[in-house]
Parts: structure tokens; C-alpha cells; sequence
């Protein structure tokens, strides 16, 4: 089976090399959204989690093809639920993993080291933060770490949870919108 890339093709890689198998297929693998660097080099790598082997691979781009050295199995046996997103969240440069259990509002992070997941900082960035449904990762207050927003569909709002660099829940984290419930977010 080939996992495909969900969001954005990566820049300057040709599609045919995204054609690939590094985690034993399941209906459940989930493939990072966003592409992004896991080792630092600015190339954006395609990150693969398996929530029923709890295998998480990086395939790392050379700039002109997936798979270059160091590409494999990063981590096993993590997470709090399923993997949901990479990202930058402690602001080295590294994408990292995130997975929650949004039932009890609980996050963990596994930090990149470079060449594995599960550095310096990993584990429960937050807990009881039960404002709605995991929406995505991104730099909302603009100082270079990735934070988390949840949508609740039942009241139309979204929540941004602002990264400390070793935890989520910042000043200023809680609702940004509300009544803004345009549909089902993507």
C-alpha cells in the first residue's frame, strides 16, 4: 500500500516519488497534513503515524526525492491518542509530533531530536483543555513555536492554545472566535 500526501505537494518533488511504504498499512495511519521538517534542513519530509502499531516514520526529502539517510521508524510506543499533526512547537527549527485525547483535553508532544522523536521537553504539554475537536497547528501569536486550535462546532467557536516552547496554555490562550461556525473545518 503507498501513503499519499493529504494537504500540499511537496515543493519541487516530483509525485511520483511520493509513492511509498514505510509503516505496515493500516486504515488508520494518518499522514502529517502539513509537511514539514523534521531534521531541521528546511526540506519539508513526509511524517506517517499508525495509531494501532503506534509507529511513527519520517520519510526525509533530499530535495528531489523522499528517503534520503536517516529515513525510518522514529518513534514507537507514544502517545496520548491519536497522532494528530506535526509541527514546531518548541521553536529549534524541528517538526514535532502531536497526538490527543480530545475526550479529556489531554496533548502530548514528542519533540524531534533531528534523526528520532521523543526528545528533551516530550510528554503532556496540556490537560483538561476540552474546548472542541483537534483543527490544526500553527504559529497564531507569531513567535516562531507552533500552537494548537480546537473548533467546537456546537457553540461556533475556536480556541487557540499558545506554545511555551514546553507546554501549550500561554497568556492569551482560550477562544479567539466565536459564532464563526462556517460549516465543518476541513
Amino acid at each position: 500500500m503507498s501513503y499519499r500526501l493529504l494537504a500540499r505537494a511537496l515543493v519541487g518533488v516530483p509525485s511520483a516519488v511520493l509513492a511509498f511504504s514505510l509503516v505496515p498499512p493500516s486504515a488508520s495511519a494518518i499522514i502529517a497534513k502539513v509537511p514539514s521538517s523534521a531534521n531541521g534542513d528546511q526540506r519539508a519530509d513526509l511524517i506517517v503515524g499508525d495509531q494501532p502499531t503506534a509507529k511513527y516514520a519520517v520519510a526525509l526529502s533530499s530535495g528531489s526525492a523522499l528517503g534520503a539517510a536517516g529515513t525510518g521508524i522514529w518513534k514507537t510506543g507514544w502517545g496520548v491518542g491519536p497522532f494528530q499533526a506535526s509541527g514546531d512547537f518548541n521553536g529549534d527549527g524541528r517538526a514535532d509530533l502531536v497526538s490527543a485525547n480530545t475526550s479529556n483535553g489531554t496533548y502530548a508532544v514528542a519533540t524531534s531530536t533531528g534523526s528520532s522523536f521523543g526528545g528533551a521537553g516530550s510528554g503532556t504539554w496540556i490537560s483538561g483543555w476540552g474546548y472542541g475537536k483537534f483543527a490544526g497547528v500553527g504559529d497564531f501569536n507569531g513567535d516562531g513555536k507552533d500552537d494548537l486550535v480546537v473548533h467546537n462546532e456546537t457553540n461556533a467557536t475556536y480556541a487557540v492554545a499558545l506554545s511555551t516552547g514546553s507546554s501549550f496554555g500561554g497568556a492569551g490562550s482560550g477562544t479567539w472566535i466565536s459564532g464563526w461556525g462556517y460549516g465543518k473545518f476541513a
